[in-house]
């Protein structure tokens, strides 16, 4: 049984459960046994909207995981556990917080003590600006927390030129959020400053607006791009997202066992899919070709839990390894790429999978139904939002006349 809880080695990886009943839920093995473990608080409700039941389900699921990550699951309820440090809440924040990290070293994972202290060291820089580096911990309050987030809005990284992402700063206040919530279990906060804490719009996401989608040219420019500038496995991963419709993230997960070359097929296992739904996706002629090109025994059964994508020895991308390759590292290098090749501002690498999707009805003919199936979608809706990209290229005459024909 695969646990991701150094607390909690005897709980397997949480999944989802969609349908009728839904639910979330891990395995709990104890004395050679396997016992389910279901959450399912508020998800069945009846009036429930799709949109909000998904919502519902991303907390509970990461409410589970911070309770896997942060205490321990005895087989009937979480316990926390016990803390040496005494918390004094006279004291500064940032010696508070130094405690609460030094008090975790050894119980959680490495990944989650810096994910922690990364959100915390910009929360003290934010007090630095404010010459309020000595404030007490029960001093922390709603005001100071959005005080906190309009530094983060108007904050701008001297190395990157750009201000930070709404992404990054949710991060951030969701990190303060872990470390100030124990502080609240154990007695020593008695208000949830972030929690209430009021941002109007400002953290919202416009998840409105399109992703570009790139014309047959553009596209043969990214590819050559990359097989001209960059390591042989980025023009791959582009590749891959290009005539399988997965995911960047779903793509870094997947392990030579789920390559079928033979029957030419990949497998997608539902807890390596971001819709937690199992299925095989058909390796598209020009895929298979590049990929038999790459000279990998994709049926070596000593090598079948290795990554397809890993890290080579310079710490780059490389093919096959036991590390997983992090897909974010595709986002920066597309930086380089979009400014090298005069592309749109609001070209991304996601933008592929968009672009896959519109050439395949423009060009190939493919049914709404086909590409609903190809991209894993749950309804015509979800498949209809990928294709308003279709009044980008329908625009630009030359391109309705195209042939789908690329150079590899």
């Amino acid at each position: 049984m695969r646990s991701h809880y150094p607390l909690n080695p005897n709980c397997s990886t949480i999944s989802i459960v969609k349908g009728n009943n839904c639910f979330i839920y891990f395995y709990y093995k104890s004395d050679g046994k396997r016992k389910l473990v279901k959450f399912s608080n508020g998800l069945n409700n009846k009036g429930l909207t799709e949109n909000r039941r998904t919502k519902l389900i991303k907390e509970l699921y990461s409410e589970v995981d911070h309770k896997l990550q942060t205490q321990v699951y005895d087989g009937k309820t979480f316990k926390d556990v016990s803390i040496k440090t005494v918390i004094n809440p006279e004291i500064p924040i940032s010696d508070a917080i130094e405690q609460y990290l030094n008090s975790r070293k050894g119980l959680v994972s490495e990944t989650t003590i810096a994910n922690y202290t990364i959100g915390i060291e910009f929360f003290t820089k934010f007090l630095k600006v404010q010459q309020m580096e000595n404030i007490k911990l029960y001093e922390i309050d709603t005001f100071l927390i959005e005080d906190y987030v309009k530094y983060m809005l108007s904050y701008q990284s001297s190395h990157l030129k750009r201000n930070l992402s709404i992404k990054t700063i949710r991060e951030y206040k969701d990190r303060l959020s872990f470390v100030l919530n124990h502080f609240i279990r154990k007695g020593v906060l008695t208000k949830k400053p972030v929690h209430q804490a009021q941002f109007g719009n400002a953290l919202n996401t416009n998840n409105s607006k399109k992703h570009k989608v790139f014309s047959i040219q553009e596209f043969q420019d990214i590819i050559q791009y990359s097989k001209d500038n960059r390591q042989p496995p980025y023009l791959t991963m582009v590749l891959m997202i290009y005539y399988t419709h997965l995911r960047p993230r779903e793509i870094c997960r997947l392990q030579l066992e789920d390559f079928d070359m033979e029957k030419r097929y990949i497998h997608l296992k539902a807890a390596k899919a971001k819709t937690r739904r199992e299925r095989s996706l058909a390796i598209d002629k020009p895929l298979y070709d590049h990929l038999i090109s790459l000279n990998i025994e994709f049926s070596n059964p000593d090598t079948q839990k290795h990554y397809f994508f890993s890290y080579n020895k310079r710490d780059r991308i490389g093919f096959v390894g036991l590390k997983q390759y992090n897909y974010s590292n595709m986002h920066y290098s597309f930086q380089q790429i979009k400014k090298d090749l005069n592309l749109h501002p609001d070209s991304t690498f996601y933008g592929i999978k968009h672009t896959a999707t519109v050439h395949e009805r423009l060009y190939e003919g493919f049914s709404i139904d086909k590409i609903k199936v190809k991209n894993g979608h749950k309804n015509i809706a979800q498949t209809e939002t990928y294709l308003r990209n279709l009044d980008d290229l329908l625009n630009i005459p030359e391109e309705v006349e195209r042939k789908l024909k690329f150079k590899i």
